[in-house]
């Protein structure tokens, strides 16, 4: 295996997606669709501070209006799936314009969407599968902890609960790997679920140092743009502020508050914009280390390609 420049990684990266902005588009719906997925946290709350006057309110008007609430409730959780569905095909669309970007930069957007869009049902269902694969583990692992919590055996409880954290971290982190590798292979080899799951497996346990590394170097990239973002954030607010300061010292209320909207919507722009690159970024470095681990000219490979895929040929790295 050949050393990975990681470096080198990142700064392709961050060039092809800077340059080519019209994956952005693609990485605004891949934020909406993970701000989504951590909505629940809304609701923890709201359920867990009773005594807040937002959480009242909330309480108050279920309680007052059950039919309004209930149509509510089911027109967010329709948007809710189809902003989750959205990012599918918008991680699909900027994976496939960033191995071929000289080709899609020149397609419209609507065509890279319904192109990818022909992926969705198999991501969703590879999604689900290791979803559920890591849910039953943890099932299987709970119902001994609660039953000798049960029977008061809790020191062998205490025992029993450090002994299911040590054996489901390792088996979570190796679905997310398993996730993004088969995601890759279903959508650049176009290949069936069970045999992207199968080389997603062979490409992990062969680069399993490469790939602890860059998910390590993922989450410090992470970190830096949510500081970077926090301080552009608190940078536009001080500016606001004091232009809003001044034009209240200039033309009263109404300057305030022409300068308070009008820098609202630049600072909502420059921070969406912002993160809608951070989200394209992600997908294309990923997409460059794993072309570097995966399809290598050896025979070891093609023979392993050959035998999990039972005689089915894989494109040329350079094609696909």
């Amino acid at each position: 295996m050949k050393k990975i420049n990681y470096l080198e990684i990142i700064k392709r990266a961050f060039l092809l997606s800077w340059r080519n902005k019209f994956l952005w588009v693609f990485g605004f719906f891949i934020f909406l669709g993970s701000m989504g997925s951590n909505s629940d946290v809304i609701f923890r709350q709201l359920a867990i501070d009773e005594n807040n006057q937002n959480t009242q309110v909330f309480f108050d008007f279920a309680q007052k209006d059950p039919g309004l609430f209930m149509v509510i409730g089911l027109l967010l959780l329709i948007f809710g799936i189809m902003v989750f569905l959205l990012k599918i095909v918008s991680v699909t669309a900027v994976i496939k314009s960033a191995n071929n970007i000289k080709l899609y930069s020149q397609l419209p957007l609507l065509k890279i969407f319904n192109e990818s869009r022909k992926y969705l049902w198999k991501l969703l269902l590879l999604g689900i599968l290791i979803g559920l694969s890591l849910f039953a583990i943890a099932i299987l692992l709970i119902i001994p902890i609660f039953y000798l919590f049960i029977i008061k055996a809790q020191l062998f409880g205490f025992m029993m609960t450090f002994l299911a954290f040590v054996i489901f971290v390792p088996l979570v982190v190796l679905g997310v790997y398993l996730n993004k590798y088969a995601y890759l292979f279903l959508i650049l080899g176009d290949f069936g679920i069970r045999t992207s799951l199968e080389l997603a497996y062979v490409t992990l346990a062969k680069n399993i140092k490469e790939s602890l590394i860059m998910g390590v170097i993922s989450l410090g990239l992470g970190m830096l743009v949510m500081i970077l973002t926090m301080v552009v954030g608190v940078f536009i607010f001080g500016l606001v502020g004091t232009l809003g300061f001044l034009a209240n010292m200039l033309f009263a209320k109404i300057g305030m508050i022409v300068v308070g909207t009008i820098g609202g919507i630049f600072g909502g722009i420059v921070l969406v914009s912002l993160l809608s690159w951070y989200a394209v970024f992600m997908q294309t470095t990923w997409l460059l280390f794993f072309q570097e681990i995966s399809f290598e000219k050896d025979k070891e490979k093609k023979k392993t390609m050959e035998r999990v895929e039972a005689g089915m040929e894989v494109s040329d790295p350079g094609v696909v």
